[in-house]
């Protein structure tokens, strides 16, 4: 210990003697603690934290589907068509529940103050899937997501504060959304802002708002593949055994069209970023992870 103290001393009447240099290396040091610890914090959300205001992560998986082709070799996907979803939902013993999400832009507004927002068509599993609760109003349920239900929307928090200012009388209000309208019922809880890395504005119930991000038809048909799955594996049951029920229902909701089916279906951790489907960027900021450690 005496002789560490020692080399520490020296050390620091080294630096004081030659100030350049001394800078040099706290500017070299501070450059270095400052880079590792941004890019630690981007793999940290990327790959490591669970999205914010999930209920136990660990239990939730994604949905791929694994198919060869002749010519395009293996394909790994996660979309998929409104019946496949309703085959992994109603069909798959070992999922507790199931969820189906379907990303989109929508115009709010109307004319010159119309501006774009970020929605997230989901079924109405989705918030009890996920485990969270409204800070205000509620969120949808099956009587609303379904065909010819009510068009009604549910708001982040962020966007709440944001475009309305934490208006507790938004509740009731119609928004000239999409096509026509939708009736906010709910705000998600502070920092929620579903399963996927980028935060959305809005929430809409699947079948009501399939006419404004999809089709109309959409729901009805499985040439739509525009919609992604989450799912809760039952406790006590293996991902191997939940995804060899899953492999089987798709199969055999797709029997009648693609009776020679050879989909398997496979799981993903909840975070987007490590899934079958990473985007470059995510693969980049793991690399410079690496490197950084």
């Amino acid at each position: 210990m005496s002789r560490f103290i020692q080399d520490v001393r020296h050390a620091t009447r080294g630096l004081v003697k030659t100030p350049f240099f001394a800078l040099g290396v706290i500017v070299t040091l501070a450059l270095g603690i400052g880079i590792n610890a941004t890019m630690f914090g981007v793999v940290d959300t990327l790959f490591l934290r669970p999205p914010p205001g999930v209920a136990d992560p660990g239990g939730l998986v994604r949905v791929f589907y694994r198919q060869v082709f002749p010519s395009a070799g293996t394909i790994v996907q996660s979309g998929t068509s409104f019946p496949a979803f309703l085959d992994m939902r109603n069909r798959v013993p070992g999922f507790s529940n199931a969820a189906a999400v379907s990303r989109a832009s929508m115009s709010l507004g109307r004319g010159a103050d119309a501006v774009e927002v970020t929605v997230r068509a989901v079924s109405h599993d989705y918030f009890p899937l996920l485990g969270v609760q409204p800070v205000l109003g509620r969120f949808f349920t099956g009587v609303e997501d379904r065909v010819g239900g009510d068009r009604v929307a549910v708001l982040t928090y962020a966007f709440w504060q944001r475009h309305y200012g934490g208006d507790r009388s938004i509740i009731g209000r119609t928004l000239p959304l999409g096509k026509g309208g939708y009736t906010v019922i709910g705000v998600a809880p502070k920092g929620f802002g579903g399963a996927d890395l980028a935060s959305p504005d809005l929430f809409l119930p699947i079948r009501p708002a399939a006419g404004d991000v999809m089709a109309a038809e959409a729901v009805a048909s499985r040439n739509y593949y525009w919609l992604s799955v989450l799912a809760r594996v039952q406790p006590g049951v293996t991902r191997a055994a939940a995804a060899a029920q899953a492999t089987l229902a798709y199969r055999q909701g797709q029997a009648a069209s693609r009776p020679d089916s050879t989909t398997v279906v496979m799981f993903g951790p909840i975070q987007e970023a490590r899934g079958a489907e990473a985007s470059s960027d995510a693969k980049v900021a793991l690399w410079i992870g690496i490197v950084a450690a």
